[in-house]
């Protein structure tokens, strides 16, 4: 970290400054500022803090000196004062992007001196605001990584927003039918698909309890929730149905442990979750969940990783179990990133229809190559859940047979790389989702786009 900080600055330096004219004999201000620099460069911090808070007294606002100052208080070891001189820079400093680069990096490496890991990124995120090409993009990004597996403190937030032509989830047609020819009468307007808008936010805290050489536990806090609005032709075409009945929250307390079993070896993952859900503003209960990820290969071109966890809810409806297993690869090719994946769940529980299992199986690709500004990434699932024999469907009509469904999810994301502030750039997902069931009041079509914010680093 510290070498390529050091690095950075001292290329950074060679260019700001004007070397001094071996005829000067009186200095002016740039004369000067190339003496403090070389000052620094030569290993005399000293110096070149004397002769920079000189030419502060001439001009305080100097950005210059004020990023002169802060090297040389962090070289003395000084870096809370270098962190100040830094911001002071940053303040004054005109919207010149190399001078500004520099200034945000060494404004973060005064913080990292210092142990302030969550300042020193915050910095590091608005140096790559001014990173003028890709190998300092590549610089910033990887300092932001060291810093980030050093910070004992990790936060993420999501959120977006997606409209979509079938939010609550409902039938694409108006009879309700058993396996497409057995008419039980209509599907009332709210169990149809309605059109409207879903925001979502998300967000996570994760604090590093304890490490060694070959582990760390992790405790951690997430926090969603998702909001709901129906369009207004939806709402008069349903009057009845209330958006906010589909809202949700959760949080859950997490505890992971990742360890390794040789030095090389790529970590196993265990965690355990405890969470309380609501909906429609009512408490659906809470929930118990262990998970393990074991990762198979682990290697430049190609990584496969199994992973699995059981669940136990407890809901007014009464207790339910669940076991998932998934299985996911990941191949790098010449032209981009290849996924494959396949999963499976089976689920049972006390109340009325609890009693299911899925299969499913999901690709992806991942081109290197961007069109212009915008880049793009492809994901296709398929699944398969079946509900046990008889399914209820209320008013006393079960179907014997159970429950099938089919679903076919097709999603594109789009990113814009140009659109960058401080290392978050915006996303758009277009999404296709089908669902073909025995049961028509399960036949689902969903059109969506999503608008979201996704982290280069």
């Amino acid at each position: 970290m510290i070498r390529l900080f050091a690095a950075a600055f001292g290329c950074a330096l060679c260019l700001l400054f004007t070397p001094v004219r071996a005829e000067t004999v009186t200095l002016g201000l740039e004369a000067a500022r190339s003496v403090a620099r070389d000052a620094y460069l030569s290993g005399d911090p000293s110096l070149a803090l004397a002769l920079s808070l000189r030419l502060l007294e001439a001009d305080p606002h100097d950005p210059q000196s004020l990023l002169l100052v802060s090297a040389a208080q962090v070289a003395l070891g000084q870096p809370e004062l270098g962190f100040a001189a830094g911001q002071k820079a940053w303040h004054f400093a005109p919207n010149d992007a190399g001078l500004r680069y520099e200034i945000a990096r060494h404004t973060a490496l005064a913080a990292y001196q210092n142990n302030q890991f969550n300042r020193a990124q915050f910095w590091l995120r608005r140096a790559s605001d001014y990173a003028s090409d890709d190998t300092q993009k590549r610089h910033t990004a990887e300092d932001y990584a060291q810093l980030r597996a050093q910070n004992p403190l990790s936060f993420m937030l999501n959120f977006g927003i997606a409209p979509s032509t079938n939010i609550n989830g409902g039938a694409k047609g108006q009879s309700l039918l058993i396996d497409r020819d057995f008419f039980l009468g209509n599907i009332l307007r709210d169990g149809q698909a309605l059109a409207g808008v879903q925001a979502h936010a998300r967000a996570q805290l994760r604090y590093r309890i304890g490490q060694s050489a070959r582990s760390q536990t992790l405790l951690g806090l997430r926090l969603s929730t998702t909001a709901h609005r129906f369009s207004t032709a939806a709402q008069n075409a349903a009057p009845s149905a209330r958006a906010r009945d589909l809202n949700e929250t959760g949080v859950e307390v997490s505890l992971n442990h990742d360890f390794i079993t040789a030095q090389g070896n790529p970590p196993i993952n265990l965690s355990l979750n405890i969470g309380q859900n609501w909906a429609a503003g009512h408490i659906i209960g809470p929930n118990l969940r262990v998970e393990a990820a074991l990762p198979l290969i682990a290697r430049k071109e190609f990584a496969l990783r199994l992973a699995g966890a059981a669940e136990r809810q407890w809901q007014p409806a009464g207790t339910s179990d669940a076991v998932y297993v998934s299985l996911d690869s990941q191949r790098s090719a010449t032209n981009g990133v290849w996924s494959l994946g396949v999963r499976a769940s089976k689920s049972h529980g006390d109340g009325r229809n609890q009693n299911s299992y899925s299969i499913g199986a999901q690709t992806g690709f991942a081109p290197d190559a961007s069109f212009g500004p915008i880049t793009a990434a492809g994901r296709l699932n398929a699944t398969y859940r079946a509900y046990a024999a008889p399914y209820e469907l209320g008013a006393g009509i079960a179907v014997r047979d159970g429950r099938q469904d089919q679903t076919i999810d097709l999603s594109i994301d789009f990113g814009f790389k140009d659109l960058s502030w401080m290392g978050f750039t915006p996303t758009i997902t277009l999404s296709q989702t089908e669902t073909r069931s025995n049961i028509s009041r399960y036949d689902t079509s969903d059109t969506g786009i999503a608008f979201g914010i996704n982290t280069q680093f």
